[in-house]
């Protein structure tokens, strides 16, 4: 008998490979972010130029700077809907592959639309948003740029100060703006090897610099990161989920735990958990939980029907029982009381939200 289940997830999980990097980085967006930084420090080092920084120029710069902020701003907003877009194609694209390889296993025809799947993807996002309070990540992303660039105008205002060449004070800035960047992938964009973080350390050391505005603003590029990967990757997984409903071969939907998890959280009680007579972790799609913290990298798994349930009817969501923090003492026995409660609670919190979503967006 041929092995539908293996050819569906094969079709999946190339999809998966072919927009994400192995650890859930999404290839282009990571690039393209990188490339949008490097945009903007070498813009700021344009207009340093080469003079010494005067009161008199300080004034010019800090506004022509700010401008250059507000632009990354936009450029990063534009930046994560194009990719968000795209992941959702994506995932899409895996699961309309995995009804032809079973098509073409079975002789059968079967067939859904996944029309308007982009749609109701940001849809689905934007009312989850709404249901649990959560702010929307393009505009986390531009109050994060707005802080690094008052930052900077400290930075300009210390170089007027110590009286300090562009060519420094370039440095700082570009020093603040990659200081998150452990790849090192960054600082080989850009040029002129203009970016010398032993003259940020210095100034630093000298108290030229607050030591409270250079921690705020150097979260800036890592904090872009996080919110653009978190945000991609909630793209691809809803749109997966979406699918995964309107596909006529999916029973459920299975939470697939991540390699990243050295300290148990929610997604452990996620994986664990048998809320629906499903076995472990599986879930009926239409409850299947939301994304519950940042850089998530948990997926779902499509379980599959038996051939002859193909094409029926999918069930609505339904209210979800509760979990209880007695279930999982064996999970948290190395944690605190507290933290137990705090993760159980989440844990229902995102459990109740999918049913509120389901009842909102996907019953609609």
């Amino acid at each position: 008998m041929p092995d539908y289940d293996k050819a569906y997830q094969e079709a999946l999980l190339k999809a998966r490979k072919n927009f994400l990097s192995p650890v859930g980085v999404p290839k282009s967006a990571y690039k393209s972010l990188l490339q949008v930084y490097a945009r903007a420090i070498l813009d700021i080092d344009s207009d340093l130029g080469t003079k010494a920084i005067t009161e008199a120029r300080g004034k010019a710069l800090k506004k022509q700077i700010n401008k250059r902020m507000i632009e990354l701003g936009q450029r990063l907003g534009i930046l994560l809907d194009g990719q968000s877009v795209a992941a959702i194609n994506s995932a899409v694209a895996g699961h309309r592959e995995g009804l032809a390889s079973l098509n073409r296993l079975s002789g059968l025809s079967i067939s859904t639309n996944f029309a308007g799947i982009q749609a109701d993807t940001q849809s689905l996002m934007m009312v989850r948003r709404g249901l649990f309070g959560a702010k929307n990540y393009a505009t986390v992303i531009s109050r994060q740029i707005t802080g690094l660039a008052s930052d900077i105008d400290l930075i300009i205002n210390s170089a007027i100060t110590r009286g300090v060449a562009a060519e420094r004070a370039s440095q700082e800035i570009a020093a603040v703006m990659v200081s998150k960047d452990s790849t090192g992938d960054l600082q080989k964009l850009i040029s002129k090897g203009r970016l010398k973080k032993s003259n940020l350390n210095k100034a630093l050391k000298e108290g030229k610099i607050s030591p409270t505005s250079y921690k705020r603003a150097r979260r800036a590029f890592y904090d872009s990161k996080r919110i653009m990967v978190t945000e991609i990757n909630t793209a691809y997984r809803e749109a997966d989920i979406q699918s995964q409903y309107r596909s006529p071969v999916v029973k459920g939907t299975k939470w697939s735990l991540s390699g990243r998890h050295s300290v148990p959280d929610i997604c452990d009680m996620y994986a664990d958990s048998d809320l629906f007579n499903m076995g472990n972790g599986v879930y009926p799609t239409a409850n299947y939980p939301g994304t519950p913290h940042p850089f998530c990298a948990c997926y779902p798994t499509s379980v599959l029907r038996e051939v002859e349930d193909w094409g029926k009817p999918k069930a609505l969501a339904v209210s979800p029982p509760k979990l209880k923090k007695d279930s999982y003492s064996k999970l948290f026995k190395n944690q605190t009381d507290n933290y137990a409660k705090a993760q159980v609670s989440q844990a229902n919190k995102y459990l109740d939200l999918a049913y509120q979503v389901s009842k909102k967006v996907r019953a609609a």
